[in-house]
């Protein structure tokens, strides 16, 4: 079975039901071997972290201020999951990155431009440094 990311062999997923009997699925996809990620091209063609520019993916820039952006909680919600000690145990914002580069321990740092589109919301700009890594065509086709 081919899919997005290469020769997928096997698959795992389960679904929950979270607060308010919101549907969240976790999907574990093996792939093939030789189809394994080798490069950076190969990492930005499967994972973003960026705003993408509202004239050119409208759906795409939608989808990503609304649900793939990381709020800010510290003043609204000092006891949000994500916060530990008044402080974000996520680590964003993430720090700017021209580029993806594969980092010291073998995690990528993903590309994050200073210079891309922000947007503003409850009167904070957001900008790549807030962004939920996500997949381009998966996050426009079923969000």
């Amino acid at each position: 079975m081919n899919s997005l990311f290469g020769n997928c062999i096997a698959m795992v997923y389960t679904i929950e039901f979270q607060k308010r009997s919101l549907p969240h699925i976790y999907v574990l996809i093996i792939i093939y071997f030789l189809d394994k990620i080798c490069d950076t091209n190969h990492i930005n063609a499967i994972v973003s972290a960026k705003i993408s520019d509202c004239n050119i993916y409208p759906v795409l820039y939608d989808v990503v201020t609304t649900v793939i952006i990381h709020s800010l909680y510290s003043d609204c919600f000092p006891n949000a999951y994500c916060m530990v000690n008044h402080r974000y145990s996520k680590q964003y914002p993430k720090p700017f990155n021209s580029e993806t580069l594969y980092g010291e321990n073998g995690y990528p740092r993903y590309a994050r431009p200073e210079n891309g589109p922000t947007f503003t919301k409850a009167e904070f700009t957001y900008d790549n440094r807030w962004v939920v890594l996500y997949n381009l065509y998966l996050s426009a086709r079923y969000i």
